[in-house]
Parts: C-alpha cells; structure tokens; sequence
C-alpha cells in the first residue's frame, strides 16, 4: 500500500529537488515512532452530562472519567480520552498519528494541549486545581470532551469536580496557537515518486538532543546530496539521502533514546472503531522509525547533434527540464555528438528537450524524436516529450553554418629566379680614325724611333733614356701604339712632337685614335690593365703602360 504523507514538508521537498536534484517521493508503508499500549484506569470519578454525536445530536450520558494509564514504547504514563464515541480494552495498541488525522478542527485541539500543559497530572502551581487526585482528574477529563466532543456538565455532579471543571474552561484563552508537539523520532519525505538513480531525501524529526540517531539503510545507498558516500548519525532537521540504482524496494531505518511529549496523539485506523488517546505525561523511550520506499523504472533522453560548417570549435548547450516542476538539466558538447540524460528522468511527466543559446551565425534544424509521444515546442527551439517507464526518448538535432566559407589561399612561395650576368664580350673594336672633311690627312704609321731605348725605371734624365714605347691593353689585347715621353713635366707636347717619324702631319690622327680607344676602354668596363702612367697626347692625359727595361 501506498501511503502520502506529511503534506506539510512537500513544499521543502520540491524546493530541494529544484536546488539540487534531489526528488521527491510517495512513501510506503511511512511509520510513526512510538506506540501507545492501554493497560486501564488511573484515578477517575463518575460525571454526568451531555455530548455530541458526529451528527450534532445531543445525548445524556453517564461515565467514569479520568486518568487512562498505559505505556508508549513499554514506558508507563498517563493519558486521556479524546474520542467519547469509542470504547478500549485492555492491551489495545494505538500507533502514534498526527493532529490533521483526528476529526477533530485543530483549534479545539490546541486548548486541549493548553489544558494538558496546565493542569493535571503537570499540576502547574499557576493553574491550581481543589479537591484529590481523582476530582481533579475527573475535572481535567470532562474540559478535554467539552473540546473534542462538545460535552456538557450537568447537574447533580461532585461540586469539586464541577467547579474545577468550570475553573479550567475560564483559564483556556481563545483560539491558543501551540501546535503540534514534534514526535520522538520520525522519518518523513515530500510527496512523488522515486525513480532509480534518483537522490531521495529523507527528513528527520526528533525530540532527541544532539546527532544521536542510529541509521541503517537496506537494499539501497546512502549518499549526500551530491551523491558523495554518506554515513554517521543525524539529529533533528537532518536529511538523510538515498538512492537505489535498480527498480525495487529499499528501507530507511533509525532509532534513539527521545522525548514523547504531552500532546501527542495515538489512534487506530478507523475502521477498528478504538478509542484515540491523547498523552497527558511526557516520557523518554528508546524509540524507533524506518520508512519503505519504492523505487520505479527510470525513463532516458538522449541528444544526437550534427553540424554542418562552420568552425569545428563551436560549443552547443542542451537542456531537459519540467517546467514548474524540476529545473533544467543542462550539457554542452563541442560541434557535434551525442548527450544522454540517464537519472533524474521521471516517466509520466512532460519535458521540455531544448538547445540554448544557439551562437550567432547558425541556424538550428529539428530532425525529430524517437519516443514521448514529441510535439514541437512554440519558440521552435526544441520537443515536448512526456517518456515512459523505461523509454529512451531520443532527439535528432543539427546545426547549419549561416556564414559563407572564404577560401583564404595559401600564399605560394616563388624562389626568387637567379639572373646569371654575362660578363660581356669584349671585341676589340676597329680603331677609326675621323678627320675633319676639309682636310683628309692619310694616317700614319708611327715608325720605331731612330734611337730606341727601353725607359728607365730610375727616370734618368738622359734625353734618349726618356722615350717609351706605349703598350695599351683592349679587351685583353695588348698593342703598340707608338713612343710616348714618361717625362710628364711641362715640355710634354714640345718632346711628344719630335717622337717618331713625320711627327707634325700624324699629331691629328694618334689623338683621335687615342681618344677612341680611351672611350671604349671605359665603356667595357675598364679592363685596361696597365700599371698606371699618365702620358699627354696634345693637350689630352691618358693612361699608359710603362713596359720594364729587359
């Protein structure tokens, strides 16, 4: 049987699903701590009066009232009635219930814990009662029915008990707010179902003092709330977390010594019409809780995303969430591949399987789904899929380039072709000689002087020792043009004029043809090679080659 419990802390439950993703759960066979045992009465005296059925009609009645003695977790106190209806024998057991389960409005039940905090057997020396232990009893006993079942005092009654009972209803203020006290030890969980994988939260609510409650989980594991290895005891407000990879059954236990505290109550299912007890003496026990949790086949959902452009670097972000009920799960991949969502996928409920931040420059195509019953999403950017027990729900999405791809070359490296330079042909050029037109004067051989003698490299100045004979170099050639004077003083042109034969009519055409080959020595590059001497044709300085004595 499937039990929903505790509707108080759902709230606190969906608040840490949504944090963390931890879920929420419905509970099996969830269990109060502590158990009531009647074992008789205490002190009680007779009343009379009147009460309430469940259908507002009165009745006149006469019973015993007063202290109901019994044992919760076999540690004797006391309680009282709170349900006139139903009767109780001897060893009847009652578990431990919440105030919400008595068909009693919780208001009337905050002034029966007013009273119970109050008066007998607290005996607050604030709120005195007259009379013996019974009269006082009987008194405290008649107020709770008066709130639980519209009881009446009538006449004829002990004055004792009729004045304390009158004294108790004047002290009870309007509408006291004390709530429930907490129970000794009890586990409780939000309302949902757990699937496996999930991260169940298990709250913990306890009068003890300090961490000192035991746990022991079974079939399942203990955990944080990240999933982290988990153990070492709890104290009140704790949260223990477990989870079970496989579909099936696992069991929560704890146990501690604490405080059952006035006030609580301890009633039978309905349908074993017994008498619901409310605990009048606070007790310390050695006390115990487990809870049952059933655990379901998980569903899966599965991403498969392809590209097509674009840079191979581009991250994608998916997510599977249930809106207003469980935040996204969120993953992100590099350009294509496959995401997979394994836990936390509750089947029965619709999701939402969505891209995010799709990044500028791209364009999203839906391929579709495998499972889940999908619909297309209104802002185009995903499925709804509602999986069920055990479904892989597979999702087929591609992403295009919208940027048009640029071919950027590859700059070609040209080796640079080598220009091999030709040292030009040197040709001796063909001596013209150019004479003024009006004037043809017949070149003439410069004839070896009449007295030849070698120059002297110590510069004599012997005339005849001074007359050198001119070597030029042309183009590596080397020829003779005639005797010049190495005396380079300024009787020059007076000493070349009388050198070699018919000195007067040749002076015109030895200097153009020394002018001539002086150019074309310089144009092809000066490979005149001579050991420099200068030498004065007329009025002109050219280089020549003075030739050594042999």
């Amino acid at each position: 049987m499937r039990t929903k419990i505790l509707r108080t802390v759902a709230a606190l439950g969906a608040l840490v699903s949504l944090a963390s993703g931890v879920v929420a759960l419905t509970a099996t066979g969830a269990q109060a701590a502590s158990v009531l045992t009647f074992t008789g009465y205490g002190e009680f005296a007779t009343v009379s009066g009147t009460y309430l059925d469940r259908d507002g009609v009165a009745h006149d009645v006469t019973v015993s009232a007063g202290e109901m003695l019994a044992t919760v977790d076999g540690v004797a106190t006391i309680g009282y009635c709170i349900d006139f209806v139903h009767g109780i024998g001897g060893g009847d057991s009652l578990p431990e219930a919440d105030w919400a389960d008595m068909p009693v409005p919780p208001g009337r039940i905050n002034s029966i814990a007013w009273i119970l905090n109050h008066y007998h057997p607290k005996d607050d020396p604030n709120f005195p009662l007259a009379g013996t232990t019974a009269q006082k009893a009987a008194a405290v006993q008649a107020a709770i029915w008066h709130y639980s079942d519209g009881f009446e005092l009538g006449a004829g009654n002990d004055p004792v008990i009729a004045e304390n009972y009158a004294t108790i209803l004047d002290a009870v203020p309007l509408n006291p707010d004390l709530g429930q006290p907490i129970t000794a030890l009890a586990l409780q969980t939000p309302d949902g179902d757990a699937v496996t994988g999930d991260i169940v939260p298990v709250t913990v609510r306890t009068t003890a003092v300090g961490r000192i409650v035991n746990v022991v989980v079974t079939d399942g594991e203990r955990v944080d709330a990240n999933g982290a290895p988990a153990d070492g005891p709890v104290g009140d407000g704790d949260v223990i977390y477990v989870r079970r990879a496989e579909a099936g059954r696992m069991e929560v236990a704890v146990d501690a010594h604490a405080e059952v505290r006035s006030g609580r109550i301890f009633m039978a299912d309905p349908s074993e019409e017994k008498q619901a007890q409310i605990l009048a003496r606070t007790v310390t026990v050695h006390a115990k809780a487990r809870i049952a949790i059933d655990v379901q086949p998980g569903a899966r959902v599965r991403i498969v995303k392809t590209s097509s452009g674009g840079s191979p670097n581009t991250a994608f972000t998916f997510s599977v969430g249930a809106p207003g009920w469980q935040e996204p799960f969120v993953q992100t991949l590099t350009y294509e591949g496959t995401l997979e969502w394994t836990t936390g996928i509750r089947p029965g409920v619709a999701y939402e399987v969505r891209e995010l931040d799709l990044p500028g420059g791209w364009e999203r195509q839906l391929l579709g789904c495998d499972g889940g019953s999908p619909t297309l999403l209104a802002d185009g950017e995903g499925y709804g899929v509602t999986p069920t027990a055990g479904q892989l729900v597979t999702c087929r999405f591609q992403n295009n380039s919208t940027v048009a791809t640029t071919t950027t070359a590859t700059p070609t490296t040209t080796a640079p072709v080598a220009t091999t330079t030709v040292a030009p042909t040197t040709t001796a050029p063909i001596a013209t000689t150019t004479v003024a037109p009006t004037t043809t004067v017949a070149p003439t051989t410069i004839s070896a002087p009449t007295t030849t003698v070698a120059c002297d490299d110590d510069q004599s100045t012997e005339s005849t020792d001074d007359d050198c004979p001119v070597e030029v170099v042309v183009g590596g050639v080397r020829e003779s043009r005639g005797t010049v004077v190495t005396d380079l003083g300024q009787n020059a042109p007076s000493r070349l004029a009388r050198t070699g034969s018919n000195r007067t009519g040749s002076f015109v055409g030895i200097a153009a043809g020394l002018v001539t080959m002086g150019l074309a020595l310089f144009l092809l590059g000066r490979q005149t090679t001579v050991t420099p001497s200068y030498v004065y044709v007329g009025n002109t300085k050219v280089k020549a080659r003075r030739r050594n004595k042999r």
